[in-house]
């Protein structure tokens, strides 16, 4: 009896941890499909689900897009933690967007498969941190650049603030950095920083 028990008690184990870790032990495979009808198309890395790759499309009405790859980590399509990628890339006069889990032994980080372990962070910023004076961008679930910021509100400059391509201090407007950084919860974070001497 004790034998039987035992051997119920390893089949439970392995078919629950075989659930939970199935996106990241099991072969990649496509979990979604989309197709959409362009008129231009560019893609920097195709179907390549290894390399960060970036589409610019524009549809038959006219309007432009621009996107990158990034990973997905809804509890719909995976596991906590592990991620799975979703690629667009060019196929004729089509832009195509596909959702794949990553397989055995990878992750997806930085809208990319790579290997590596479900613990591995999820935020990365390419500035190190809170910078100011780097230009960095936060990659999470998707790519937020640092960049200028001018308010007419100093004290709290978030009101009527706005993103701008450069700034200096005058009597009108304040210029400040939106710096993007990663907390130690592993989530995007901002803050709003005031340049020195204008």
């Amino acid at each position: 009896m004790k034998k039987i028990a035992t051997i119920i008690l390893i089949i439970l184990v392995l078919g629950i941890g075989g659930y939970l870790f199935s996106d990241y032990s099991s072969k990649p495979k496509m979990l979604s499909y989309n197709s959409e009808p362009v008129s231009t198309c560019k893609d920097t890395d195709g179907t390549n689900r290894y390399e960060r790759g970036y589409s610019e499309y524009t549809l038959p009405n006219g309007t432009e897009y621009a996107t990158a790859d990034v990973c997905d980590f809804s509890q719909q399509f995976s596991k906590k933690d592990v991620g799975v990628v979703r690629e667009g890339y060019c196929d004729g006069n089509n832009f195509k967007t596909e959702l794949w889990s990553c397989g055995r032994g990878s992750i997806c980080r930085v809208g990319r498969c790579i290997n590596g372990n479900p613990r591995d962070p999820i935020c990365s910023d390419t500035d190190g941190g809170m910078n100011e004076k780097v230009r960095g961008s936060v990659i999470d679930v998707a790519s937020n650049d640092d960049g200028c910021w001018t308010s007419p509100n100093r004290q709290n400059p978030e009101l009527g603030g706005a993103y701008a391509p450069s700034c200096t201090n005058s009597t009108e407007v304040g210029c400040y950095v939106h710096e993007n950084y990663c907390d130690t919860n592993d989530q995007k974070q901002y803050k709003i920083i005031a340049c020195p001497n204008g």
